[in-house]
């Protein structure tokens, strides 16, 4: 599967996790966590709009 990084923007998130507390993450940090995550677990290869268009 490809997963176009660009197109999957998300927004600022905040909530209470139980063990660690309040946590937020900012937008950037959540598209890097997810594209490290897909790529580097074998889940999808990462690409970008303009790679695809």
């Amino acid at each position: 599967m490809t997963v176009v990084l660009d197109a999957t923007r998300t927004f600022d998130l905040s909530a209470e996790v139980v063990g660690l507390g309040v946590v937020t993450r900012s937008a950037a940090e959540l598209m890097t966590a997810t594209a490290l995550v897909l790529q580097q677990g074998g889940f999808a290869r990462i690409a970008r709009t303009a790679d695809l268009v």
